[in-house]
């Protein structure tokens, strides 16, 4: 009886050790795993605070000028409807006052490589639109280096055939979001080269057709 009694104890001191290995083997197998899932997490948040940045940017500035006249030009810096603008939506997400610290967007500094077709750009667009068709009146380009995802067809495809005479400001933003982490994990997913991308299509009196009489 004794003997078994001891049989026992040392088979479950025996179990117990075989149970903590175990558990020790599936946390080294399963952590890296967890890591990576929370890290891309973690930077997917950052990714999307930017992005929202982006959207609240162009339609600040998209409302702020739709009151304004397409044609207009400040008679003291020589700036057009269209150079006001861009430079609104840089003032937006990039204040001037340098102890402002609540935005995060460094839109002069973060350009990539110039030999490729990716940077940061903001395009101001004026359309009137007339019986269902649109004529652009006039696009700007901060940098040059980003195709506008805007034509006439485009925004004849976004508005209703019947749509009345109207005009309308689009303002659109391309910014190259940089891993805030920078975990070489995550470059497969991310990349260094990942171009977030806002638009805010705005009716705008100042460019509606003229109605004839």
């Amino acid at each position: 009886m004794i003997k078994e009694k001891i049989k026992k104890i040392f088979a479950r001191k025996e179990n117990r050790r075989k149970t903590k290995g175990q558990s020790l083997v599936e946390m080294a197998l399963t952590f890296p795993i967890f890591l990576i899932l929370l890290s891309g997490l973690v930077e997917f948040g950052f990714m999307l605070n930017y992005y929202l940045s982006l959207v609240d940017a162009s339609r600040e500035v998209a409302r702020l000028f739709s009151n304004y006249d397409h044609e207009y030009v400040d008679a003291d810096s020589g700036s057009s409807f269209y150079e006001s603008a861009v430079e609104q939506v840089i003032v937006v997400l990039e204040p001037r006052d340098t102890n402002d610290t609540s935005r995060k967007i460094k839109i002069h500094g973060n350009l990539i490589d110039t030999d490729k077709n990716h940077d940061n750009e903001i395009i101001v667009s004026v359309y009137s639109i007339s019986g269902g068709s649109s004529t652009l009146l006039n696009e700007h380009h901060w940098s040059g280096r980003q195709a506008s995802h805007f034509d006439t067809t485009e925004v004849d495809n976004r508005i209703a055939g019947n749509a009345p005479n109207v005009g309308a400001v689009i303002v659109e933003i391309f910014y190259v979001y940089e891993e805030v982490l920078n975990l070489p994990w995550l470059d497969p997913f991310i990349g260094d080269e990942t171009v977030l991308y806002a638009y805010t299509f705005m009716p705008q009196s100042s460019s509606e057709p003229t109605p004839t009489p």
